[in-house]
């Protein structure tokens, strides 16, 4: 019986934060739903992705049938979800470790998403390495002009007393 090979489409090496700046590409399947194909992003048709970031936020379900990591690269965010079958991937994983995860982009309830295929704990180091590669790549675009996803610090933080304990520390 002849092998037959199975052809992936690439995994790009994109940063998180251009994401947000694709087009999202949907079809229609054989009942009239609209499902994601690939998110298009200047001339590339991404629809499985590879990214070294950090872990920043962990959830499984309690009955053990739905798991997320959230991750950022420090140019946005981006879930990673699991199910029974893949939840093993996450397991050993924990809050501030740097992954490499190379999956495939999904899109539902208005959220896009990784589904991981890959997904491995490296090096810290390796943040560097990704962002110099990125800044080659990407270089035309001006990376460092990415849209950064930024939260307002609770208003405890902003305080007079805040910023005195902040500055006596230096």
């Amino acid at each position: 019986m002849p092998q037959t090979q199975t052809r992936r489409f690439t995994a790009y090496k994109i940063p998180i934060g251009l994401l947000s700046q694709g087009s999202l590409q949907l079809e229609k399947d054989e009942e009239g739903k609209e499902r994601f194909r690939y998110l298009s992003l200047g001339n590339k048709d991404v629809s499985r992705i590879n990214i070294i970031s950090n872990v920043i936020d962990k959830f499984n379900s309690e009955n053990q049938n739905y798991g997320s990591l959230t991750i950022d690269d420090g140019t946005g965010n981006i879930r990673i979800k699991t199910f029974s079958d893949s939840l093993p991937l996450i397991k050993d994983i924990q809050l501030g470790d740097t992954i490499l995860v190379i999956g495939l982009l999904r899109y539902f309830n208005n959220e896009l998403y990784i589904l991981p295929e890959i997904l491995k704990p490296v090096d810290a180091r390796w943040l560097l390495v990704r962002k110099l590669e990125l800044k080659k790549e990407f270089e035309k675009l001006n990376l460092d002009e990415v849209q950064l996803q930024i939260q307002t610090l609770p208003q405890s933080l902003t305080s007079q007393s805040a910023q005195s304990r902040f500055s006596s520390n230096a």
